[in-house]
Formats: structure tokens, sequence, C-alpha cells
């Protein structure tokens, strides 16, 4: 007898609350076998599909021990109850390690040297055993359902490896903020292994925390060249377009924190300055040129986005911007003597340096 829980059914789950758990039962047959065990409210909760595959939940970390604890309960707290939760943390210097000691067994707990994001995604993936892996930002958080929902989208669409959804966006507090960023108006399916080796890709994908994909699928793009320590996100879903079809889906299933510290992401409203402009194009630049050093199909995309972010330097006349222009000809250029890659940089190059003159935003 479970005395002190209210019971809500779902087609297959029943729900046993106590004051500050949800505990999941597993209803077949008439028997009730008790699941798992999550922190905080759930807000609905469905039956499961009728296979429910291991998730992996992938948190990366540094120095971001204030924020941490709400990344991983929102982790645990998922009314998809198949998961495993990986926190990898990256040589974080503050209380991170005690915060990530708390949960005990209930997590998998990896302590590495300082390397990076592409480092922490190569590591949480080699000891990860999900078939579905998803990634979580440690300043951010997942929604309760966000597990269940995309669970049963990849049931519905069997042949994708990758889903993305919209974010909502909230400040250091958890309250939400303005932040204009593109977002996913529609459901949709997009294949886009033609048209990226064409150099299109047919929408913008948003951050990290929005992403998971199929474990196929990063089998062929993992381990990423740990020199990107951040976007490593960048990374992965435009590699993932060459391997298989791309599922979008508008609903917003994490919260992304914009709190001023952020590694890569600011606030649009609020003035970023050259500075930050001119870092996000040697990133950029950075990415691009180990996309096509491990996955050639991408080399018109490439040359493409190469041919905008030399325009940036260029027409940023600071001294930091002509030491920057140097150190991405000399360590990240992709350019060569072959006609498809002028003609890609040079179209690019000058269809930027038309929007420039328009008055339209150039974006490396």
């Amino acid at each position: 007898m479970l005395s002190g829980y209210s019971v809500r059914y779902g087609s297959s789950v029943a729900i046993f609350r106590s004051d500050s758990c949800f505990h999941y039962a597993l209803l077949s047959g008439g028997k009730v076998e008790i699941g798992g065990i999550r922190a905080d409210p759930v807000v609905e909760s469905e039956g499961l599909m009728p296979t429910s595959p291991l998730v992996s939940i992938l948190i990366n970390n540094y120095n971001y021990g204030h924020f941490l604890k709400e990344a991983i309960d929102s982790a645990l707290c998922q009314t998809y109850a198949n998961t495993e939760v990986i926190v990898v943390d990256d040589g974080s210097t503050d209380n991170s390690h005690e915060v990530i000691a708390g949960y005990g067994s209930q997590v998998v707990p990896i302590f590495k040297e300082n390397g990076g994001q592409a480092s922490a995604f190569n590591a949480g993936f080699a000891a990860s055993k999900g078939q579905w892996i998803f990634l979580l930002d440690s300043d951010d958080l997942f929604l309760p359902q966000k597990i269940l929902r995309v669970m049963q989208l990849a049931d519905q669409n069997p042949g994708v490896g990758m889903i993305a959804h919209n974010l909502e966006y909230c400040g250091i507090d958890g309250k939400a903020i303005i932040f204009d960023a593109p977002a996913i108006v529609r459901q949709k399916l997009v294949d886009g292994r033609r048209s990226v080796r064409q150099g299109r890709i047919g929408m913008l994908f948003p951050a990290t925390s929005a992403l998971c994909f199929q474990r196929e699928v990063l089998h062929q793009i993992l381990p990423m060249p740990e020199e990107i320590r951040i976007t490593a996100d960048n990374y992965l879903k435009i590699a993932a377009l060459l391997y298989s079809p791309v599922l979008a889906i508008p609903e917003n299933l994490a919260k992304q924190r914009i709190h001023g510290t952020n590694a890569y992401t600011c606030n649009p409203l609020e003035a970023a300055g050259e500075a930050r402009e001119l870092g996000r194009a040697l990133v950029n630049a950075q990415v691009g040129f180990h996309l096509i050093q491990r996955h050639p199909l991408l080399t018109k995309l490439i040359c493409k986005q190469y041919g905008r972010i030399l325009y940036r330097l260029l027409s940023a006349k600071s001294e930091k911007a002509g030491e920057l222009r140097s150190h991405v000809k000399s360590h990240y250029s992709v350019v060569n003597s072959s006609p498809v890659c002028l003609f890609y940089v040079a179209g690019a190059f000058t269809k930027a340096f038309v929007k420039s003159f328009m008055g339209t935003k150039v974006h490396a």
C-alpha cells in the first residue's frame, strides 16, 4: 500500500506522487512495477510508446556550479523514465564537483581536465549507452515533458537522425526574457543530405540544449576535433545533415539561460560589440575548417561560410580585426586552387559586400 500518494494514470503509466517526487509505475498485465524517481513536479504525463529505448542525457559543464543543480534536476525529473544522465565536468574550479557528488548514483559523473566543449561531448558520448543522445548545457534546463515528447515524435518518424525544437529564453533568475532568435514556425522534416552537399542549409537550427541525435548518426561524427572549445554543437548539427533527415518541431521544450557570461550566445538587445562579433567569426572559421577536413562533402557549404567570414574580417578596420584575419588565413583557411572552392568563396564574399552596401547585416 502506497499511503500518502495521489495516483494519476496514463494509458500505460501510473504516477505516484509524494511531497517532492514523482514515482513512475509501468502497468503491464494488471501488475504494477515501480520505476524511477524524479525530483520536482511534472506538469503532465502520457503513455509510453510501444518501445521505450534508453535515452542518454549528456550535460556538459565548466564552472557553472551555480546553475548545475537546476540542469541536473531537470534531466532527472523527465516524464520519460528510461534515461541515464551523464554529467561531464570539464575541469571546473568552482563547486561543481560537490554539486555532482550530491546526486550519488542518480548520475554518471565524468571528471576530466579542461579541454573544451568538443572534448566534453566526446567523453560523454563514449560513456553513454542510449539509442538517442540528448545534449544539455549546464546553464540551461529541460522542461519535464521534453524527452517523452521528442521520443514520441522519433517513434512516429523512424528515419530521422536528429531532432531539434524551439527554446524558451530566460535570464539568470530563470524569468522569461525577450530574445531575438530564429524560431521553428511549423513541424518540418528536413532531408538536407543533397542540398547541404550543394552548399545550402534549408533552415537555421537552435543551440545545444534543443538538439538530440540517434546514436548511429553520432557514431559517424564523433569523436570531433577537440580544438573546438565552444560551439561544438554547430559542428554536430551541420555534420548530421549529411547523414540523415532532421525533424524540426515548433514546441518549446527547454530553456536557454542568457546571463551575460555565455561563451557564444548573447542578447542582441544588448550591445555585443565588435570584439564579440570578431570572436564569433574566428570560432566559425575554426569549426568550418575542421568540418571540411573530416567531412569533405561539405566543401561548398564551408567555402561559402569562409567567404562571409573573410568579408567580415576585412570590413572591420580595427587592429584586432587585422590580427584575427591573419590568424584565420594562416590556421583555418579552406581556400585552395580548385575552381569550385574559388567560385564559392568569391561568390559569398561578393554577396556579403552587396548586403552590407544595402544596409543588411552580414553574419559570419
